[in-house]
């Protein structure tokens, strides 16, 4: 193989991360991209000649296009352009990252994998060697794929015309491995750190990681290289774009934009199903953590849920008057620490036990809880950060009001950004939130006309995320989560727990403002009445 003495992806990734390093400390111009100075990089050891062992007298580095011998020796560098010299050498770095990336996996899985004590049910059982090593024969087979591909074009074109559709079409084709993979991540990183603590485990491991064929490299930096490779190549993608010219060559240009397009799909994708298994695990720990109350009234539900996760939580002082309601005198607050869980899609109120865990006493859907800040009611200065929390409906179908006291302003304010509701600085828009928002019928069929617009079948059902003025809507369609734009009068919206938020909202509003009327009627009558006695 052409490429198989780049050094290990961990040397490229360190070098990558000190040249970034030096960018932002002012060591290099912001402009550099360590592509146009190549006379200094062959005159004194590179970074990586640093950090890198010596093999047979002259130390590893990642190859240059420049230096590679046959294109010396075509004369083509002295024809090219500084910038199309730079676009030449951020193409032929994809080639030989991905040399080093597959030359660690192949380091993994011979050194590491296929050893005789990785093998010992004694030292890692089965299922523990799954949950480390199960995906990696795949990633590997998949940068064997594109790697072999680089090549040939590298062999075909000096030019490595081509690039960017070899990347894109593998990036379609294979690159849902890095889904799967980046997905277990948390497994991965949480077993190896369990199995640690075992001591037979734990000088097997000491011995293969002290073994010259992986170059004093711990495995952990070895498992985390199919992250670190997917989250790089966009990256070295937009590298290649920035040196191109639209005007010189569009087609090359627009397969760029969208292997780029592509990468960060599959970016996000990883991060999104990281996400949800975090959120998951998070999610069962606080289901065997939180307890529902004995009350009768208290019906228990299941808390752990693949759609639902925690936004924010927190202690917070409950402070009530002698009546246990929103009436206070300056010796007579009653301060209770209660504990608060926002969820996506309910709020929880508890109480801490002994334990370490929590009871809970009230909840209701997210939805039908507001948080505001309030300065109305005369509080002893020792209750700071004061925040009136109104539960509009909760589990008994009651309407609760509770005064609470933060232990600082940014957990005051954080508190309140989390309940509420977007704000769009255009007056002509209305934005709202997943947890809240209506949801229309679509009553007639729509055809999209631009690549931003939502066709509509008969009988979809979509969620509302922003309405404008002028009668058009964007939104998610539920069938597939597909969101565009839309003509809202193609649509009807139908009863939601939105609608019934929104009404519940207006109703409070409207007793509280009557609350307030007659308080102030009778304020007036006392001080008239008051007045005739003197």
């Amino acid at each position: 193989m052409r490429f198989a003495d780049e050094p290990l992806y961990q040397f490229y990734a360190a070098d990558i991360s000190k040249r970034t390093k030096s960018v932002f400390a002012g060591d290099i111009m912001e402009d550099c991209d360590g592509y146009e100075e190549i006379s200094s990089i062959t005159s004194r050891p590179s970074a990586l000649e640093l950090i890198t062992p010596c093999t047979s007298g002259h130390g590893q580095h990642r190859s240059l296009w420049c230096e590679v011998p046959e294109v010396k020796n075509s004369g083509i560098i002295d024809s090219l352009t500084p910038r199309e010299r730079k676009l030449q050498e951020a193409k032929f770095e994809l080639i030989t990252s991905e040399a080093s990336y597959f030359k660690s996996l192949t380091v993994l899985e011979k050194h590491f994998i296929n050893s005789h004590s990785m093998n010992d049910d004694t030292i890692l059982s089965k299922k523990n060697q799954k949950i480390l090593f199960g995906n990696v024969n795949a990633v590997r087979k998949c940068s064997e794929k594109l790697l072999a591909a680089l090549e040939k074009c590298w062999q075909d074109n000096i030019l490595l015309s081509g690039l960017s559709e070899i990347l894109y079409t593998h990036s379609k084709e294979n690159f849902d491995i890095f889904v799967k993979y980046c997905s277990n991540q948390i497994y991965i990183d949480r077993t190896l750190k369990s199995l640690r603590e075992n001591q037979k485990f734990n000088e097997a491991l000491q011995r293969l990681e002290s073994d010259p064929k992986c170059q004093s490299l711990s495995l952990h930096s070895f498992l985390m290289l199919p992250m670190q490779r997917i989250t790089r190549l966009p990256l070295l993608v937009d590298a290649i774009l920035s040196q191109m010219d639209l005007k010189e060559n569009a087609l090359e240009y627009q397969m760029c934009e969208l292997t780029l397009a592509s990468l960060n799909a599959i970016v996000q994708n990883c991060n999104e199903s990281t996400r949800k298994l975090e959120r998951y695990e998070e999610m069962l720990l606080l289901s065997q953590q939180l307890e529902f109350s004995s009350k009768k009234e208290m019906k228990a539900m299941s808390v752990a849920s693949s759609s639902r996760w925690l936004v924010r939580s927190g202690s917070m002082l409950h402070l009530t008057g002698p009546d246990a309601k929103l009436t206070f005198s300056r010796k007579l607050i009653r301060p209770t620490k209660l504990y608060f869980f926002l969820f996506n899609d309910m709020f929880f109120i508890a109480k801490r036990k002994s334990d370490g865990n929590y009871t809970v006493i009230d909840y209701c859907a997210r939805n039908f809880v507001e948080m505001e800040h309030t300065t109305e009611l005369i509080i002893p200065s020792s209750y700071k950060n004061l925040l009136k929390l109104t539960i509009l409906e909760n589990h008994e179908g009651k309407t609760v009001e509770m005064l609470l006291s933060c232990d600082s302003e940014s957990s005051k304010k954080r508190w309140i950004e989390a309940m509420s509701p977007p704000i769009s600085s255009n007056p002509e828009e209305t934005l709202y939130n997943e947890w809240d928002c209506p949801q229309v019928f679509s009553e007639h069929p729509y055809v999209a006309v631009q690549p931003d617009e939502l066709s509509l079948q008969n009988g979809d059902i979509v969620k509302v995320l922003t309405k404008m003025n002028d009668g058009w809507y964007h939104g998610e369609r539920i069938r597939d989560g597909e969101k565009g734009w839309f003509p809202g009068n193609y649509t009807t919206e139908i009863a939601s727990q939105h609608a019934r938020a929104k009404n519940l909202k207006q109703r409070y509003r409207l007793l509280a403002m009557s609350g307030s009327y007659l308080q102030s009627r009778q304020d007036k009558i006392k001080k008239k009445k008051s007045s005739q006695i003197i």
